[in-house]
């Protein structure tokens, strides 16, 4: 009864929030300038995805941000929902956004995605708001200096390197339009995530070994999902394998 009463909850939640889209689309008379949208039911999906997500990712811990938005993205991918990785910089090299509790960021990133004709963009960022949030909204929650901003493809998994590049905003058409999510870059999170697990919320009442076998075993659907849709870049291995830290928890060769 606690799961239906959960999943329509995240249902009717998902509603009021395509149609506040909708509407404040309307208040707008410019047309769209990009095709990257999602349906009503693939935002449904991607709000409940996020939330499964919540039972072993630390949302808390404010130094992994590049680490939660692309495992965001890569949930979503295996249901073949398009999304972004949204950067946030300082204009000035010299200044810094602000995270929780004074905490100095050099950038910030979450996951974007937008609905039908609507010109808002929503983020997807549990540590900032606990619903998507539109973007003008999202920024000044961590910001009180001039930024710029980089609006990526959500298969792209980057550091604070990402500031010594010019990237333009690249806004994706569909699902088959993202690039592939690289094994290395899978591996990474995976381990940064794992690292962090144990200040992940206990709202979920798991332990510290559920949480990590949760993590494990979502990994592992996450690649399976995306390796038949062709959308895993394994390099140059000869075997596909992923490992989460030091644990090795998928191959093609058991």
């Amino acid at each position: 009864m606690k799961q239906s009463l959960n999943q329509t909850t995240l249902c009717l939640r998902a509603v009021l929030f395509f149609c506040l889209i909708l509407i404040q689309g309307c208040k707008t008379s410019s047309p769209s300038t990009t095709k990257a949208r999602v349906s009503p039911d693939q935002f449904a999906m991607s709000m409940k995805k996020v939330e499964e997500l919540k039972d072993f990712i630390s949302f808390q811990e404010p130094s992994i941000c590049f680490a939660r938005a692309f495992y965001m993205s890569l949930s979503l991918a295996s249901e073949q929902i398009p999304s972004s990785a949204y950067f946030i910089f300082p204009q000035s090299p010299s200044e810094r956004l602000t995270g929780p509790n004074g905490l100095p960021w050099e950038y910030h990133v979450g996951m974007m995605i937008q609905a039908t004709d609507s010109q808002e963009r929503m983020i997807f960022d549990p540590s900032m708001s606990g619903d998507p949030i539109v973007d003008n909204q999202w920024i000044p929650r961590f910001s009180h200096v001039p930024v710029k901003t980089a609006i990526l493809p959500g298969s792209t998994y980057a550091n604070s390197a990402i500031r010594n590049h010019n990237h333009e905003n690249i806004l994706l058409t569909n699902f088959e339009d993202m690039p592939k999510f690289k094994q290395v870059d899978i591996e990474s999170a995976c381990g940064i995530l794992d690292r962090f697990i144990g200040s992940s919320s206990n709202s979920s009442g798991l332990s510290y070994t559920e949480k990590k076998d949760k993590l494990y075993s979502s990994t592992i659907k996450f690649v399976k999902d995306l390796d038949v849709l062709n959308k895993i870049d394994w390099g140059n291995l000869t075997n596909s394998s992923i490992y989460c830290g030091n644990q090795k928890i998928f191959s093609d060769h058991p």
